[in-house]
């Protein structure tokens, strides 16, 4: 009994002791889990590492084929640029003696058009000195305008007397006109030569600058004859109204593209613009449409004779008709 007791005792402790080794070994056997999961871990790991290892020595590998394959081409391009050396040295040698020595003017020069390679220079044809060279084709043209109205202001259209003998109407026309004609070219001369020796506008053409101005009168005379032939006093008015539109209209002193617009129309068939587009010609040269000019004003003076010849008729149709004491006396 005491043996088995003592047995049994230590049966008993050997028993708790078991016990206490099989908890022991649980809590093993789960580390050895977590570990053999942390091995196989760390074992994909290193399998990605020896992958990438492997990609990174292959491009290593590749680099350094490149990199022979550029130190070959570096080394054929050192010899390509010794031999271009070489040949620099050679011709710098040769050209030595070919290059040009500047003196200072010449280097200041150089430098001038290095700084400023491409200029400019102007040149003005025809060019007028003077405002009044500008002016001079307007005025004188107004002043050949009001010479024509002056003159019949002094004088009649037609001779009175001549109406009444029955005078034709071609003579009649003539009678009045050709010395108002003749007037107006007295008036031309004084009026050219004042502007030239007086004034002192140069002209480029002093000659033709008389022959225009002689005609541009003729124009004129003829267009004022006409206007008085034909209205009578009414005529006057009418050459008046038609110098104020001229004056604003004729482009004398501002470009035509800058006038209202009722005068851009009615500029291109003025004859004073045609007269002072011919007076800036003789004036400055280049005259510009001397075709286009010289036939509107021959226009506008087949007008003039025109108004002028049915205001002779007109005149002689009066003249010979019956007056109230020319009638004959009713019989008692």
């Amino acid at each position: 009994m005491g043996t088995a007791r003592t047995g049994a005792e230590r049966l008993a402790g050997g028993t708790g002791q078991l016990a206490d080794g099989a908890q022991q070994l649980a809590e093993g056997s789960a580390e050895a889990g977590d570990g053999a999961q942390q091995l196989a871990d760390g074992a994909g790991r290193l399998e990605d590492g020896a992958t990438q290892l492997h990609d990174g020595a292959t491009q290593v590998d590749d680099g350094a084929n490149e990199l022979a394959d550029g130190a070959v081409a570096l080394d054929d391009g050192a010899g390509e640029l010794a031999d271009g050396s070489e040949e620099l040295r050679d011709g710098l040698a040769e050209s030595q003696g070919d290059i040009p020595a500047y003196t200072d003017d010449e280097s200041d020069a150089l430098s001038e058009t290095a700084a400023e390679p491409v200029q400019m220079s102007f040149e003005r044809a025809h060019e007028l000195t003077r405002f009044g060279e500008g002016l001079a084709p307007l005025f004188l043209a107004i002043s050949l305008w009001v010479g024509g109205m002056a003159i019949f202001l002094m004088m009649p259209p037609f001779s009175s007397q001549a109406a009444a003998r029955g005078v034709g109407p071609v003579r009649l026309l003539a009678g009045g006109l050709v010395p108002a004609q003749l007037l107006g070219l007295v008036q031309t001369a004084i009026a050219v030569g004042a502007l030239h020796w007086l004034v002192g506008v140069s002209m480029d053409d002093l000659p033709l600058m008389m022959g225009l101005a002689a005609l541009t009168s003729v124009v004129f005379v003829a267009l004022n004859h006409g206007f008085g032939a034909l209205f009578g006093p009414v005529g006057k008015f009418v050459a008046l109204v038609l110098i104020a539109m001229q004056i604003s209209g004729a482009g004398g002193t501002y470009p035509v593209s800058t006038l209202p617009q009722f005068f851009q129309v009615i500029h291109p068939y003025l004859p004073m613009t045609h007269a002072v587009d011919a007076f800036r010609g003789a004036i400055g040269g280049g005259w510009i449409d001397p075709a286009g000019d010289l036939l509107w004003l021959g226009g506008w003076l087949l007008l003039g004779i025109a108004l002028g010849l049915a205001g002779a008729l007109k005149e002689g149709r009066r003249a010979s008709a019956p007056t109230p004491q020319d009638a004959e006396p009713l019989p008692a």
